[in-house]
């Protein structure tokens, strides 16, 4: 007999709803990965540090698969399940920005609002905090701050092409078209020992070259209405490193450059060790560990204030429903 797959995922739904009652959570949030949990955990007990929920990482197929990622939350809300005691964490990846409809608190959603949880560990002061909480020792040899500032101003101008292509829907400047201007340069180009100044040359280098190419796919756009449009969503030129693909940025350029900072810090300790022996060391010691990067969260920026206003906006319902 052919399962009705549509029923299937509301009675789980209801499951879901179930289990966290019973396990006297507030409600269930379905994630869309298991690395997700620590940073939900994380930004919900900064929130609403006298509720607890009960956190889901995946849900099985009806053939019995793991059905993780954004595509599984959503499937949820697409099938009218979701409400104050079992809502979806997802990445915002363009929906924000793009502005994709009842993607919002009032459909019992929540986002990141930043591309994804990786451009939140990406933030200069949560990476300061959380090397110095695992490492027990401050970075004092590269400053995060000036290099993404630095960096989001050069790549902001293909950027805003890449937006554009997106809303029009032309497929022009892809995500792929986007990366390959920042992301393909091998990583030991970004070197501490100048600051990181010879990778943003290369890279200034780089956003040249593809801004003649695009100049010639669209040899007569008018851009400033679409900057003021995402400016005030938050997007700047300062900051465009928050709304890029998170993973490529936390994996490329941050984790690399944090492996140059403990590597120099220890170098007495592994001045003799192989290369082999390095890696093997610098990944017991240092990687890129979800719970110390949740852990060291910061709240004092626009991007994590907008999950505060949904969070409010969650907590009023829910104690507005145990009245």
């Amino acid at each position: 007999m052919e399962v009705d797959k549509d029923q299937y995922y509301k009675n789980v739904a209801k499951a879901y709803t179930k289990r966290a009652m019973l396990k006297r959570c507030r409600a269930a949030i379905h994630l869309e990965d298991r690395n997700d949990i620590p940073f939900w955990f994380s930004v919900l007990g900064f929130y609403m540090p006298n509720y607890s929920f009960d956190f889901i990482s995946y849900t099985r197929t009806p053939e019995g698969k793991k059905g993780t990622g954004c595509a599984m939350c959503l499937k949820y809300k697409s099938l009218d399940c979701l409400s104050d005691k079992f809502l979806i964490a997802i990445d915002s990846d363009y929906r924000y920005l793009l502005q994709e409809p009842e993607i919002d608190a009032a459909h019992f959603v929540l986002q990141t609002y930043t591309y994804s949880i990786e451009n939140h560990y990406s933030y200069s002061a949560t990476v300061n905090k959380a090397f110095a909480q695992k490492q027990n020792f401050r970075n004092n040899l590269f400053d995060f701050d000036l290099f993404l500032k630095e960096f989001s101003k050069r790549i902001y101008p293909v950027y805003i092409y890449h937006l554009y292509s997106l809303k029009n829907g032309d497929g022009l400047i892809t995500q792929d078209d986007f990366l390959s201007v920042w992301d393909v340069h091998p990583p030991k180009a970004v070197d501490i020992d100048t600051k990181g100044k010879d990778y943003l040359n290369w890279l200034k280098n780089k956003v040249t070259q593809k801004l003649a190419n695009i100049d010639v796919i669209y040899p007569a756009v008018e851009l400033s209405d679409i900057e003021t449009e995402f400016q005030q969503l938050g997007l700047t030129a300062d900051n465009t490193y928050l709304y890029i693909r998170g993973h490529n940025l936390f994996e490329k350029l941050i984790s690399f450059i944090l492996k140059q900072i403990y590597e120099k810090q220890v170098g007495e300790y592994i001045v003799n060790f192989s290369s082999e022996e390095k890696d093997e060391y610098f990944n017991r010691k240092l990687n890129s560990d979800h719970e110390y990067f949740s852990q060291s969260l910061h709240y004092d920026y626009p991007e994590m204030g907008r999950i505060k206003v949904d969070i409010d906006f969650i907590k009023t319902i829910i104690n507005t429903n145990r009245i």
